[in-house]
């Protein structure tokens, strides 16, 4: 695909988004257990793209818009106000117990969607926003992002 872009479109870099607001890292995260060779599609999805683009000869970079998933969010706590699921809470109340025998098993729902906002301490914003570090220095060195 890389190598299309290359000599067919003639790109002359290749960016490609590594975690979306989604909080979910497209790379083989040490800090992260929800990243795509943890939990699916089981590949390191930034790995084959620097790969490929390497082997293209183009530049390569990483997209990150995970600064924004603290407040992106927060309606995961919520509930419906009315209809058939009123009062019934959405994913970001999950415990780890919620996901016995799912294709999540083991994992943990409060890395993915942080703390319910009411439980939120300057602490813990300071403790998830000390891992993004760390988990966005992991993808540049790991990966040879280009400068």
């Amino acid at each position: 695909m890389v190598t299309y872009a290359r000599d067919i479109l003639g790109a002359r870099y290749f960016v490609a988004l590594a975690v979306h607001h989604d909080h979910y890292d497209l790379w083989d995260s040490s800090h992260h257990n929800w990243n795509s060779v943890n939990v699916g599609p089981k590949r390191d999805i930034i790995g084959e793209f620097a790969a490929s683009t390497k082997k293209a000869g183009l530049p390569f970079g990483v997209s990150s818009h995970d600064d924004r998933f603290l407040g992106w969010f927060r309606p995961a706590f919520g509930s419906d106000r009315d209809g058939p699921r009123k009062g019934e809470s959405y994913d970001g109340r999950m415990t780890v117990a919620d996901g016995k025998g799912k294709w999540w098993e083991r994992l943990d729902p409060t890395e993915l969607y942080g703390l319910p906002p009411e439980k939120r301490t300057p602490e813990w914003e300071k403790a998830t926003m000390d891992t993004w570090l760390q988990r966005h220095i992991e993808l540049l060195e790991e990966y040879e992002v280009d400068q």
